[in-house]
């Protein structure tokens, strides 16, 4: 458990949990299908991942503590997908993110207190927000970004067809 690690994982047609709480990831690879997956991120990785690279094809794919992953950059691509990516833990690094799904719902759960910047590239669906998010033009910030302070998650979102949710609380 202490020597560090890149980790790649191909899931299909599989409903499954995946607990990377705490693991020393350098490199983290996820590509999955059909089905109903969870990731998460209980405790801090104790490295860096340069960067999370995630495929989804189909399904549910949920991210849970995404802040305690400890990204620079977070690359998501799907189709047909519908995901939840949860920022909870603390970043200790300005990180970026884009999530790139054609269609299907996508959730967005940021802590309040966390510097955020979120914006859309593309949206034909529905936007639902929730929680303290100010609003420019197509872009949103927690009030902990608009205040300058860091680090920064920046993240660029496009859902070609169907529903962003926003969620700070």
């Amino acid at each position: 458990k202490d020597r560090p690690f890149a980790l790649y994982m191909e899931a299909g047609l599989l409903d499954g949990s995946l607990n990377l709480s705490g693991l020393p990831l350098t490199k983290l690879e996820l590509r999955h299908g059909d089905g109903k997956q969870s990731v998460r991120f209980d405790a801090p990785n104790p490295q860096h991942i340069e960067e999370l690279d995630v495929v989804a094809s189909g399904g549910r794919l949920e991210m849970h503590g995404l802040g305690n992953a400890s990204f620079t950059r977070l690359k998501v691509e799907g189709s047909k997908t519908d995901c939840l990516f949860d920022f909870s833990g603390a970043i200790r690094r300005p990180a970026q993110g884009k999530i790139t799904i054609p269609q299907g719902v996508v959730e967005i759960h940021i802590p309040a207190a966390m510097a955020a910047h979120i914006m859309l590239e593309s949206l034909c669906g529905t936007l639902n927000l929730e929680g303290p998010l100010t609003r420019k033009g197509g872009e949103f910030w927690t009030q902990a970004a608009l205040e300058c302070r860091a680090p920064v998650l920046t993240l660029k979102v496009t859902v070609l067809e169907g529903a962003l949710r926003l969620r700070s609380a």
